[in-house]
């Protein structure tokens, strides 16, 4: 699994619409663990793989222009390739997108929710999707990842500590950690009013 910004320009910008680099920044080290892969995604690399082992999570660079084209003709993922679900072995992964850009604009349409323009967090239809399907889930463990994280401690984000719009109610959900992004370290914090509920940044 990836915590988003799978793909950047070669300066670490956003990608335009005429550069895509997936398949330097990603297929080149990964294609043996993406399926389907073919010449549509790589003329220069192959892959070995019989099903597919790599479930990225949307991040802001992986915006162009606010589209998702380049992302979604990349990888084939479940659901809408925007924000999925699947399990292995007792482990249940809900794969969230925050939905921010760069720019810092909200991009998702499922976190907007209608004629919204600020980012409706656990009001949304993606957060009544995910509440659904914890519910209905019987994995032993519950995984949640996504890109932008809900705390941190990331000098970047010094003004809110996190995304206040992920600060979703992952606890009372039977969430066992959440996983995320965006800051370029890594971090292990506990929420200590929720018996230590794990939150790990990972976004080296």
């Amino acid at each position: 699994i990836t915590t988003g910004d799978n793909s950047y320009d070669t300066d670490g910008s956003d990608m335009d619409s005429g550069e895509n680099y997936y398949d330097v920044n990603v297929g080149q080290h990964y294609s043996d663990f993406i399926f389907p892969f073919g010449t549509g995604q790589s003329s220069t690399y192959t892959s070995t793989a019989t099903e597919n082992k790599f479930f990225p999570a949307v991040g802001n660079h992986d915006y162009i222009s606010d589209s998702l084209s380049a992302f979604q003709g990349y990888f084939s993922l479940p659901g809408n390739e925007r924000y999925y679900d699947f399990q292995k072995g007792g482990i249940h992964f809900f794969c969230l997108n925050s939905g921010i850009a760069t720019d810092g604009d909200v991009v998702e349409p499922d976190v907007l929710s209608g004629s919204a323009t600020q980012h409706r967090g656990d009001e949304s239809i993606m957060a009544n999707w995910l509440e659904g399907k914890l519910a209905a889930s019987k994995a032993h463990w519950k995984v949640v990842y996504f890109h932008h994280a809900p705390h941190s401690s990331d000098i970047n984000a010094a003004t809110n500590k996190g995304e206040p719009a992920m600060r979703w109610p992952f606890y009372d959900w039977d969430v066992d950690v959440v996983i995320s992004g965006h800051g370029h370290q890594y971090e292990r914090l506990k929420d200590t009013a929720n018996l230590n509920f794990p939150y790990i940044v990972n976004g080296a």
